[in-house]
């Protein structure tokens, strides 16, 4: 994927998080799918992955200091199902979490667009929660 792509997606989610009601984390998905429809991505709100991996493992850092959070992650989706890349849109607490989620969220498959739809990359709304048991 292009980085002026990537870069796009970056943008667009801090837009959406300022433009949220709520001052903690959150982002306004109908406002980041209308800015990223309008760049180019095909929005389609009936993708759900087809496999996803084992759960992430929970860093032993979070472990160590006992605290759960959660990390909503933008997944960009190839015309042939998958995960091009990933963008971090929100993370609760910040630092712990991210680089667990974001190598757990590369690994999902979607369904292939069919042949009758214009090759264009879709995108994905996933939010990772770590809770200790």
């Amino acid at each position: 994927m292009p980085f002026q792509a990537r870069q796009l997606v970056a943008i667009c989610g801090l837009v959406a998080m300022t433009n949220a009601a709520s001052a903690a984390c959150a982002v306004d998905e109908r406002e980041l799918k209308a800015k990223l429809g309008n760049a180019g991505f095909l929005i389609d709100d009936s993708l759900v992955p087809v496999s996803r991996p084992e759960p992430p493992k929970f860093p032993s850092v979070a472990v160590n200091w006992a605290i759960g959070g959660q990390v909503d992650i933008l997944q960009i989706i190839a015309p042939n199902g998958a995960v091009a890349d990933r963008v971090v849109l929100c993370a609760e607490p910040f630092g712990y979490f991210q680089p667990n989620a974001l190598a757990w969220a590369k690994n999902f498959a979607f369904a292939p667009l069919p042949k009758d739809v214009p090759e264009k990359y879709r995108v994905y709304f996933l939010t990772v929660r770590f809770k200790l048991r």
